[in-house]
């Protein structure tokens, strides 16, 4: 990770669109509708803790390529992703 340029966190529990079904018909195939937006999210919080992501600029983007909150990790390694944003996706470069 030390070398590391590019690198990506993903911490979602669960997601889908708005108004998804998936039936299984009794032939044993499946019925869908695939919905439509907003995608609706189960967020997830976290804290990652690694010296080696020091420096490393990071962008958290939501679902629809909005960047949520953006900065560098800190001398500590320490990256706090919050539950109550909903973060799709963490990019990190150095």
């Amino acid at each position: 990770m030390a070398n590391c340029k590019q690198a990506v966190l993903v911490l979602v529990s669960s997601s889908f669109n708005t108004g998804l079904k998936i039936a299984r018909k009794p032939d044993g195939s499946f019925d869908t509708d695939p919905g439509k937006e907003p995608v609706l999210v189960t967020r997830v919080g976290a804290t990652i803790t690694a010296k080696q992501l020091a420096g490393m600029h990071y962008r958290m983007i939501d679902f629809n390529e909005k960047v949520l909150a953006e900065g560098v990790v800190p001398a500590s390694g320490e990256l706090k992703v919050p539950a109550d944003k909903p973060v799709w996706v963490t990019e990190l470069t150095r």
